[in-house]
């Protein structure tokens, strides 16, 4: 990052269904690569922070529940996470999710994300 960039990622994407929860899985990549203060936003009014930091090859996995599961590079569960609120459903139409974290210590950090939606899955990653 160079001083001044922005620090988020934003993906756009669209449920072409009826109004429906968001499946979201967050997977962190690059060399010895620690990401921590992770912020989702959605649709520019939904706004938490995971309160966990992810290493290389770990994941966040939230089903539009209350609680948050993180994954070690295994696929096994390393530890759930109760949030005060969850994901919320979205209408149909085109939506907004951004994220933001702050990435410390190895090379090139970057979060890989996945929105499943009935009707089909949209991999989006920067």
């Amino acid at each position: 990052m160079q001083p001044g960039e922005p620090t988020h990622s934003e993906w756009g994407f669209e449920n072409s269904q009826n109004l429906q929860p968001i499946h979201l899985h967050l997977l962190v990549t690059g060399e010895e690569a620690l990401v921590e203060q992770i912020e989702i936003e959605v649709d520019n009014f939904f706004k938490v922070k995971i309160p966990a930091s992810l290493k290389k090859g770990q994941s966040v996995v939230w089903d539009a529940s209350e609680l948050v599961k993180l994954y070690n590079e295994k696929g096994q569960v390393i530890k759930t996470i109760t949030i005060d609120k969850s994901l919320p459903h979205l209408p149909k139409g085109k939506h907004t999710l951004r994220i933001d974290a702050a990435f410390t210590g190895g090379k090139e950090p970057v979060i890989k994300g996945t929105v499943k939606l009935k009707g089909g899955t949209e991999i989006i990653n920067k």
